[in-house]
Order: C-alpha cells, then sequence, then structure tokens
C-alpha cells in the first residue's frame, strides 16, 4: 500500500503544479507534440533503376504513414501522443530521381549529396520543405538494408525486391530520432562487477525485439516521453512499485536508482496498449553518466530466476518482490542499508528530462562517433554476421543486416567498446577490493 500512496500523492502534486503553470500532463499537450515531415524519395542510379515505381511508392507510404502498422503509428504510440511522421507532400513519395552515380558502388554519402541538389533545383529544400528525407534504393552493393544517421535527417532503404519491412523502418527512424543500438549484458550470480556481452536487447527495436515491442525507459527518457510523476528516482532504501510501461495507468513507469557516476534504470513490461506481446517481467538498465542513450540492458545469467541483482562494493541490491498483471514491486538496498519500519513510504524524487534538439542533416561528424550496426528489428533471433561496411562522409551512421536474415554488422565499435569499459570497472573494483 506505501508505493500505491505515494503514487497518489505524487500525482496529485504534479496536477496542482500543472494548474499553477508547472510541470506538464499526460496526454501530451497540442504544444507538446510535433510533427516530422517526411519525404519519401526513390532514386534511380546510371546502371540500375526500380522496376516498379508506383509499386514501391504505395508500399514504403504505407509502411511509414499509413493509421496502423507503420513508423507514424509505433512512434505516435510510443510517445504517447508526442510524435508524428507526416508526409512533406500531398503527393505521399516522389521520384525516381536519377543521380549520376553507379548502384554497382556503396556511397551512401554521395547519393545524399546528388539526390538533395536534385530536390533543390525542384524547389525543395530541407528545414523549409521536409524535416526528414528517406532514400529508397533499387538494391545498390551496400551490405546493409537500412542505413541512418544517429541523430539526423536522413535514411536509406536498400531495397531490391521494392519493399521493406516495418521493423527496419520503426528501427531507422529510431536512429534519426538519436536512438543508437541497444545492447544487453549477462551479469554472473546477478554481480554487476561479473558482466559479458550478452547481444542484443530483445526490448526494444533499436536492439533486435522488432516492431511488436515498445521502446526501452532509458530511450523514453532520451526522448522526453516521461513526465516527472512517471519517472522517479530513488532516493533512500524502500520497497517501490512499477506500473507497467505501456499499460495506460498512472505511476511510476521508471525507476531510477544510484549506482556511483551511473545509475541503474527499471522498468517492468507486460502487454498493453498494442505492444510488448512477447515481454513480461523486470528489466534493468545501466546508464554510464546518466546518459541515457547509451543505456546497456543488464541482467541475471540464469533468466529464468526472479530478478536480483547487487553491486557488493557500493551496497546496492535491487530485488524483484512481486509481479502482477499491472504492476510489479522491487526493493531496493542503497548503501547497504536494508528497507526498516521508518522507510515505510518509499522515498523518491521526480526527474524532469529535457531532449536537446537533434540535428536537421546527415552531416559529416568526427569518426569516433560512429556507432554499431545491429540487426534491423528481425522479427526472429538471428546469428552474427563479421559483415564490415566502409565508412562514408556520414559517418555516424547505423547500418542493418543485408537482409531478413543477416545479423549485426558493426561499422564500429561504440557500444563494443562502452561495455568493454564497463567490465573493465568492474574488474579494476574487484581488484581493488
Amino acid at each position: 500500500m506505501a508505493c500505491r500512496r505515494r503514487t497518489r500523492i505524487i500525482a496529485t502534486a504534479l496536477a496542482a503544479a500543472a494548474l499553477l503553470g508547472g510541470a506538464g500532463a499526460i496526454p501530451a499537450t497540442a504544444e507538446a507534440t510535433r510533427s516530422n515531415r517526411v519525404l519519401v524519395v526513390l532514386v534511380d542510379f546510371q546502371d540500375k533503376q526500380h522496376i516498379d515505381p508506383g509499386t514501391v511508392k504505395s508500399d514504403f507510404a504505407q509502411r511509414i504513414f499509413a493509421p496502423q502498422d507503420s513508423v507514424h503509428a509505433y512512434y505516435s504510440k510510443v510517445s504517447g501522443g508526442r510524435l508524428h511522421h507526416v508526409p512533406a507532400l500531398q503527393e505521399k513519395a516522389i521520384g525516381p530521381l536519377t543521380v549520376p552515380l553507379k548502384a554497382s558502388a556503396c556511397e551512401p554519402g554521395a547519393i545524399r549529396v546528388e539526390t538533395q541538389e536534385l530536390l533543390k533545383a525542384k524547389g525543395l529544400d530541407q528545414g523549409e520543405d521536409y524535416d526528414r528525407l528517406a532514400l529508397v534504393l533499387p538494391g545498390v552493393a551496400c551490405r546493409w538494408s537500412g542505413l541512418a544517421a544517429v541523430p539526423g535527417a536522413v535514411s536509406w532503404f536498400n531495397s531490391p525486391k521494392g519493399s521493406t519491412r516495418l521493423g527496419v523502418a520503426v528501427h531507422e527512424f529510431g536512429h534519426n530520432l538519436g536512438h543508437p543500438h541497444q545492447n544487453r549484458l549477462a551479469c554472473d550470480v546477478g554481480e554487476l562487477t561479473r558482466c559479458r556481452p550478452a547481444g542484443g536487447s530483445r526490448s526494444t527495436p533499436m536492439g533486435g525485439g522488432g516492431p511488436m515491442v515498445g521502446l526501452s525507459a532509458p530511450e523514453l527518457a532520451h526522448s522526453g516521453w516521461l513526465a516527472p510523476a512517471e519517472h522517479q528516482r530513488v532516493t533512500a532504501s524502500g520497497t517501490f512499485c512499477l506500473e507497467s510501461l505501456y499499460g495506460g495507468r498512472g505511476g511510476i513507469r521508471a525507476l531510477e536508482v544510484p549506482l556511483g557516476p551511473d545509475r541503474l534504470l527499471l522498468e517492468y513490461r507486460r502487454p498493453g496498449e498494442g505492444l510488448d506481446a512477447s515481454l513480461d517481467g523486470v528489466n534493468i538498465y545501466r546508464i554510464p553518466g546518466g546518459q541515457y542513450r547509451k543505456a546497456v540492458q543488464v541482467s541475471s545469467a540464469d533468466t529464468k530466476s526472479p530478478a536480483r541483482l547487487t553491486d557488493t562494493a557500493s551496497g546496492l541490491t535491487v530485488a524483484v518482490t512481486s509481479t502482477g498483471t499491472d504492476r510489479a514491486t522491487v526493493q531496493i538496498t542503497l548503501d547497504g542499508k536494508p528497507p526498516t519500519a521508518s522507510t515505510a513510504t518509499p522515498s523518491t524524487d521526480p526527474v524532469q528530462v529535457v531532449p536537446g534538439p537533434a540535428p536537421t542533416d546527415g552531416g559529416t561528424v568526427p569518426p569516433d562517433h560512429e556507432e554499431p550496426a545491429d540487426t534491423d528489428a528481425p522479427e526472429t533471433p538471428t546469428s552474427p554476421s563479421a559483415a564490415t561496411t566502409t565508412p562514408t562522409a556520414d559517418s555516424r551512421l547505423a547500418a542493418t543486416g543485408a537482409d531478413d536474415h543477416t545479423g549485426t554488422l558493426i561499422i564500429a565499435g561504440g557500444s563494443v567498446l562502452l561495455m568493454g569499459a564497463l567490465l573493465a570497472a568492474g574488474a579494476g573494483r574487484r581488484s581493488r577490493r
């Protein structure tokens, strides 16, 4: 009952603040919503053209803008109505436009530049006439099915069959919003200093979960799609309630736990609002330096056991004590001090995250900001691939498998280096002990 009472107190306080011009409310108000005007362009090459442009236009218009089973429908749902993807022109897809390049080369940066020059000649300028550019290619010699700036305004779809899967489209547009690939660590005996890489997270389409699961809580936080009443930070040991992330009820949807310079972020995933049919349980993410976009999911190596993670050095313990249809309870111990009668009412502070503006183009950035690539939201698990691709002028890009069955494709080791740093930090702490 304590966590329920706390939830009501927080909700009442936030409602009062809203009446006084303070925190915003859910669902999103008109001022809190925005629309990405997407320009879909079919691109032809000197040595290869789209066979049936009309069918390709229809397929991509449906995949991106349709009221259901589309990029627009997905992000409208996970954002709580805050984000919409709409056609930039009455004609939802245009082209083909022929660029002076060959499909036998793999030059996504040059394709973008040449296409935008042709669009300018037609009086279409980025920022004035469109916000996002989706380039549909008839099959080029690149070993990816999709590519996107992270974050940015350009995505590429390598579509020799003239179509794409919903998972690919959702994944690439997620990159444009600033979400890199999300990976997972498996921790022996649930100890946070004894973790190893375990592939992509299946709790988000940005890690390989597919378009039937929602974004993870760190991704919602990164985009600013959690209200302060829904995103709380633990300040003392206690037992806390977590509402289902997409269950449609009020209360805490994301619970943040301090961990030295890092944080842990907890969510409860249950089928709800047409999402997460394959998920059931509490997920925990490590947030390096408080940067939500760099979140890595962490779990016990034995995923069949109840969720329990510990950090012996700091005296932190996170244990799931119960789960239900809409709510889970977790017990948090900070600094080795277990909950007592005096902490019957959980102690939390609301977290307000203001997302920064995303770049408006897919321009050049330093190579050390390249992102690793993962499967583009495969509907079924796939095995890793050792394939690589050549960096282009658009160097902060994330690529995907060459077809529906290709696994991980690495452009650069951003998240791999991140996980290596986390593991090294754990090893250093064990050494000091």
